[in-house]
C-alpha cells in the first residue's frame, strides 16, 4: 500500500506543481499582451482557471497525504487508546464515505459535460469537474492508508 501511495503522491506533488505553474505563466501572458501589446488572449484566463482548479484538487490531496488539514485534537489525545482508535477509525470511514459521493458525482457531472466546449478554447468543459473525482479517489486510497496505519500503531502499543 505504501508503494502505492508514494507514487500517488508523487503524482499529485507533479500534477499540482505543473498546474501552478500553468497559472503563473498564463497570467504572466495574460498581462503582458493585454498591457504592453493591448492585445489581450482570449485563452489565457480560461487555461488559468483550469490549471488552478486542479492544482487546488490534487494539492488537497497532498495535505491529506501529509496529514496537513487543521484539526481540532484535544478529545482524541484525551481519550484512552481504544476509544482513541474507534473515534480515528469512525473518522476515517466517514471521510470515505463522503469522498465516494464526491468522486460519483464528479464523474458523472464530467461524462454528462464533456460533449459541451469552452466558447475561447476547444476543452470540454466536463474536464472542471475530473480533478475532484481523480482526487477523490486518490484520497480515498490515502485515507485506506491511514486506517492500515492506526491499526498498526494500535497493535503495537502506542
Amino acid at each position: 500500500m505504501k508503494c502505492i501511495t508514494g507514487k500517488l503522491e508523487m503524482l499529485g506533488a507533479w500534477i499540482t506543481g505543473m498546474g501552478m505553474l500553468l497559472v503563473i505563466v498564463s497570467m504572466l501572458l495574460q498581462v503582458t499582451f493585454r498591457y504592453v501589446f493591448v492585445h489581450p488572449l482570449a485563452w489565457t484566463d480560461t487555461l488559468c482557471k483550469f490549471s488552478f482548479i486542479w492544482s487546488v484538487f490534487f494539492g488537497a490531496f497532498l495535505g491529506v497525504r501529509k496529514n496537513m488539514h487543521v484539526a481540532v485534537d484535544m478529545l482524541p489525545k484525551a481519550l484512552a487508546r481504544t476509544p482513541r482508535l474507534i473515534m480515528a477509525l469512525t473518522v476515517h470511514v466517514l471521510t470515505i464515505a463522503i469522498l465516494l459521493i464526491c468522486a460519483w458525482f464528479a464523474f458523472s457531472l464530467f461524462d454528462s459535460a464533456k460533449t459541451s466546449n469552452l466558447p475561447a478554447v476547444p476543452i470540454p468543459l466536463g474536464y472542471i469537474y475530473l480533478p475532484l473525482g481523480i482526487s477523490g479517489l486518490m484520497m480515498i486510497v490515502s485515507y485506506m492508508d491511514a486506517i492500515f496505519d492506526e491499526i498498526h500503531l494500535y497493535r503495537e502499543g502506542k
